[in-house]
Parts: structure tokens; sequence; C-alpha cells
């Protein structure tokens, strides 16, 4: 029979503690001005820890009998907890927050009190979920400084595979550890496809060697020597055999020097017979999941457009032909967007030749296509490709964009006016507008309320950046500053800190270039300049005086990271009531990431009285307008009652936007 009163001992050993007689070891906790003296047992700390015996066994008595021990890395209030675990086993928590209980775990672990870490890490993840996905970056950077947070890790890792945005494309992404990188590129699950993953392993590869040339042209052999170490890690994940030939040849054959020979052999071979044995190891194509829909035309709208590549060309003041004609004659990759008078249609249609003036001919186009958008009139967006590529665009000098010999989509001059625009079926699969429209005639006639065109220009970072060094030379403040963009990032020039800096400054000494252009944001990147320390020696105090400048003068950008700084005490004493203020100044900017902020100060009672309601109310704006952190503070509200009665429809509609 054993009979055990453990609560009775762990009493008696709290005790033991509080008593202020018979103690041989004192531990002094914290930094000047806050430290605390703690008097302890040195025969109870030897056998519940083995960092303190390690410690103990290194360290001397004085000539009254005492040790003395310093931890100046770990602050009084998390100190008082773990002395209490040593002595007691007891852990006392409902009265700190989350972001409190993250650093303790660190903490925990650092003392080797693997135990209490582990409690800690199962507890973050099974109920401060919220809090994790709120704070996701920071989470993410900091548990792959400790690899003993294994299942945390995997929680990220199960977060970042569906949404690898949030790494692969955050700011912080350059500084990401290796070991992080590579436990997101080895899950066969991640939503990506194996083409940007390679980019941005390059990316990342290159920007651990600061000193490599822009164009790998250029790279001698020591040059791919240093990038093919700093990636050996990574290289052996990336799933070679899946990336398309002309992904190959565009993104890879570039740096096929970073690769075995017998490798890049067997890619190639691949390349010009498929069915070839090779003896790499061909890893699975990763698993994409399809998220299921509504129903919904499921067709890819195109394979062209997307919105990165579309510049606008005009925003029309006018409905003649003659102003269509002034503005897109023998211009190509064109697409015309018509809202329908009188409904919510949204019509248009892409012509990859263009249209030529003056003349009353058919062009032969093959790439060709019209649409509608799904709207209340229309269920399904509409997608209809040209079937008679000789008739598929026609020119005529009294009208705007026309598609077809038999006008699928036309615009006639003076287009608002009414029913001066049609849709007959000829060259193109299939109507545009419902069978109701059209009239007995076979015609369907409508006028237009608003139309635009735009048009698909190739990227070219290079000429970019030449043009904005054309900017700044003739002393325009904003190009000055996006020049100081392109160096700082390496856009279309070699990337060098150095002169980003310079820029920066430059574009925030201009302040109101010519009398008429107003420019705040070099200000706001000479704080950034010295926040980090680039191109420039780091200087919190310089930082935080840019950013008072900068927001003093309502710049958004300074406004936010004046609040950082007060509540971080960056180049500032800490305080967070200040902090709270100009987070909420952010906020009332209409900036959704502002919103979010003032609701983490609602949540947490940073710098303000705690507000679970408010806090509930700050979330939901910022994900209404779009803010992927507010649509998880929203999820987690209406899961776990924050604020709001729990409503589980809702916090799935917000989980899955």
């Amino acid at each position: 029979m054993v009979l055990k009163f453990l609560e009775k001992l762990s009493d008696n050993y709290l005790e033991l503690l509080d008593d202020k007689e018979d103690y041989n070891t004192v531990i002094n906790v914290g930094e000047s001005p806050n430290t605390k003296v703690f008097q302890a047992h040195s025969a109870i700390l030897r056998y519940r820890s083995l960092h303190f015996r390690n410690e103990l066994a290194n360290v001397s008595k004085d000539k009254n009998h005492i040790k003395t021990l310093y931890l100046k890395n770990i602050s009084i209030q998390h100190f008082e907890i773990i002395i209490r675990y040593i002595y007691g086993g007891v852990v006392l928590l409902d009265n700190h927050n989350s972001s409190f209980k993250f650093e303790l775990m660190f903490i925990a672990y650092e003392l080797l009190f693997d135990e209490l870490a582990k409690h800690l890490e199962t507890h973050l993840i099974e109920t401060e979920a919220h809090w994790l996905r709120l704070n996701f970056t920071r989470i993410y950077q900091k548990i792959f400084q400790n690899d003993k947070l294994q299942e945390l890790q995997k929680w990220c890792n199960d977060v970042v595979v569906k949404h690898p945005n949030k790494v692969f494309e955050s700011q912080d992404f350059s500084s990401l550890q290796e070991n992080a990188l590579v436990s997101l590129i080895c899950r066969d699950d991640l939503q990506m496809k194996e083409v940007k993953i390679w980019n941005h392993i390059i990316k990342w590869g290159i920007d651990q060697n600061p000193g490599l040339p822009t164009n790998p042209e250029n790279w001698s052999s020591e040059n791919f020597l240093a990038l093919k170490t700093t990636l050996r890690n990574c290289l052996p994940h990336i799933r070679y055999f899946q990336i398309s030939g002309d992904d190959i040849i565009d993104n890879v054959r570039p740096y096929k020097k970073i690769l075995e020979k017998n490798l890049w052999k067997d890619i190639t071979d691949k390349l010009i017979s498929p069915n070839r044995q090779v003896s790499s190891i061909i890893l699975p194509p990763r698993i994409i999941s399809t998220p299921k829909l509504p129903n919904r035309n499921t067709e890819p709208f195109s394979a062209v457009i997307n919105e990165s590549h579309a510049a606008e060309i005009a925003s029309w003041d006018g409905f003649t032909a003659d102003s269509f004609w002034k503005l897109c004659n023998k211009q190509k990759h064109l697409v015309v967007v018509i809202k329908v008078k009188g409904t919510d249609e949204i019509l248009g249609g892409y012509n990859y030749v263009g249209w030529d003036y003056p003349t009353s001919l058919y062009k032969n186009c093959n790439d060709s296509f019209i649409f509608s958008l799904k709207n209340c009139a229309i269920q399904n967006s509409i997608l209809s490709r040209v079937i008679k590529p000789e008739h598929a665009i026609k020119c005529l000098d009294n009208f705007g964009p026309l598609f077809s010999g038999g006008c699928d989509l036309l615009m006639s001059n003076n287009s608002n006016q009414d029913r001066k625009c049609f849709c007959y079926p000829y060259s193109y699969e299939k109507r545009i507008r419902n069978d109701s429209t059209f009239e007995s005639d076979g015609w369907s006639y409508f006028s237009a309320e608003e139309y635009e065109i735009f048009q698909i220009i190739e990227k070219d970072e290079h000429k970019a950046f030449i043009y904005y060094q054309k900017s700044a030379n003739i002393g325009k403040a904003n190009g000055t500053f996006q020049v100081g963009c392109c160096y700082e990032n390496g856009i279309g020039v070699e990337k060098d800190e150095y002169k980003a800096y310079i820029y920066y400054q430059k574009s925030a000494e201009m302040g109101n270039a010519n009398g008429h252009f107003n420019d705040t944001s070099g200000t706001f990147n000479d704080e950034y300049c010295y926040h980090y320390g680039i191109g420039v020696e780091k200087d919190e105090h310089k930082a935080f005086n840019y950013s008072q400048k900068s927001a003093e003068v309502g710049y958004s950008g300074g406004t936010f990271a004046l609040g950082n700084c007060y509540e971080d005490g960056i180049g500032v004493e800490k305080d967070e009531q200040k902090a709270f203020i100009y987070y909420q100044k952010y906020a009332e900017m209409g900036l959704a990431s502002g919103a979010f902020n003032v609701g983490n100060c609602y949540l947490y009672g940073t710098g303000i009285e705690k507000d679970e309601h408010k806090a509930f109310i700050y979330y939901q704006k910022s994900a209404e307008m779009g803010e992927v952190s507010g649509m998880s503070g929203a999820t987690e509200c209406y899961r776990n009652r924050i604020g709001i009665t729990r409503d589980l429809n809702k916090a799935n509609y917000w989980y899955h936007r």
C-alpha cells in the first residue's frame, strides 16, 4: 500500500522558500534598475534543475558560505513563477496573458525544465491558439530558435502550408532561419507551385550572401559555390521533375551550377525524353488541395490576365469613337471592361492584336475572348473564347471596341446613349448576356454607364528603375524615394543599402519639392534605415525622431512606427498609453492593420483599459477591410466568446476567408 501526500509536501517546501534563515544561495534576477534578490537552497536547486546544478558547480562560496548566481536576461515576474515551480511544483498562470506564457516557455527550456516547457507549449496550442494566430509572424520567427519546440513548430507549419504567403511573401522572409525554411519545403502539402518554391529558395540563399552580383551570368565559380553551400539543406527537397520545361529553362538553368552534375543531366534528359529512366531520386508531386466552392463556373477566367500585370490606359471621360481611337490605336494586349447602364452587369473582352485606324478590316486572332462577370443578374461568370479567329476583331473608324464581324460585343459612337451597344453571337463560342435580353431580331441592346480599357504590359524592373532615376534627377521627391526602394531591395539595380539610405534622406529633405509635392515617406524610411541599420549605423533614438517627424505631417507609416516605438521602448521611454493613441490614429486613417492593432490593445489592456467587446469590434473592422490578422481575430472572438456571443457559423466564415 502506497500513500502519497504530495500537496502537503509542496506546501512545506514553499514555506521553506519563504524562510530567510537557512538559505545558502543568492540569485540576482534582472538588470539594473529592475532587479530582485532571491534566497534559495543549493540542495533543492541541484536536485530539481540540471541548469542550477551546473551553475552551482562553477561558483565558489563567499566568506559567509553563500553562493551567488546571476540571471540577467530573465524578468522578475517570470522567475517568481520558476522558483515556485522548483520548490512546490506549482505554477499559477491565471493572471498572466499569452505573451507572458510564451516567454515563460522559452525560459523554462533555457533552465532545462522540459516538463514545464512542454506543458506550456501544449497549453498555448490548445487554449491560446487565437493569440498565436494574431501574432503569427513574431511567433514563427522565434520558435525555430529552439529545436525542442517541435509541436509548436508543427502547429505553425500546418498554418503556413495552407497559407504560404504568410511567410514566403513577408518582409522578414530573408531573415527566416534555415531550419524553419527546410521544415516547410520538405512538406508534401505545401500549397505552392514548385517553381515558386525554387525562386523563393534562390532569393533566400542570395540574401544570405549579400556580396553576390545581381545577374548570375556574371557569377564566378566561387559565387555559385557560396550559394550551393548556403542551400545545401534546401536543394534536396525541391521537386525538380515536377517543374515545367519552360520554368526549368527560365528559372532553374541560370543556377544549374549549384546542382550536382548528375542531377542536372537527369533533369535535362527528362525534358527531352519524359519516359526515360534516371538515377536521381524523383520526389512525389506536392499534394495541392482544391477548395470546394459554391456553384460557380470553375473554368479559369484567363490564363493570360492577372491584376499584377494590368496597367490602366484610361478611365474614360467620354464615350465617343474619337476618344477610343486617340488612346488605343495600334495598342496591343487590351482588356475592355464595360458597366451596363441600368443593371449591375460587367461585360468585357480581351484583344491580343489590338485595333488599327482607319480600316474596315478584320484582324485574325486566336487568343481573344469576351466575358461577363458574376453578379446578381448572372449567376456564374461566363468566358466565351473565339471560334472564328479570322473574324475575331474588327476595326471601324466610327465605332469603339468591336469584337467579331457579327458584333459579339460592340460599342458604337456615343456608347452611353440608348441602345448604342450590341451583342450578336457569331465569332465567339457563347452568349455573354442572359437569353432574355436578346430580341426577336437576335440582337441584345444596351448602353454603357462606364467603361475602362487596360493594357497588359511586361514587367521590367530595370526600366522601372531608370524612370524612377529620371524622376529623381529632375527633383521629384517621390521619384527619389522610389530610387531608394530600388537600391534597398535590389529592384532593377544591384542592391546597395547605403545608396538606399542616401536617397531616402534626400526624399525626406525635399519635403515639399517644387512647392507642390509633399512626400513624407522619405522621412519614414529614414526611420526604417536607422531602426534596422540599413546603409547607416543602427540608432533607435534617431529612428524614433524620424518616426515622430513623419507622424507629425500625417504619414500613416510614421504614425504606426511611432506607436511601435512607444509600445516597445524603441529610442524612447516605453509608454503604452501613447502607443495606444498612435495606433488609434493609424486606425482612423482607414488602415486595416491599424484597426487590428487597436483590437490587440483592447484585448490585452495595452495602454487602455481591457475591453473584449471593443477588441472584437476593431477585429471585425479590420477583417471587413481585408486584413488577414483581423479575420483571425474575428474568428477567435466568435469561437471563444471574446467580446461577442459565440457563433460558430460566423467563426467558420472568417476562418475560410
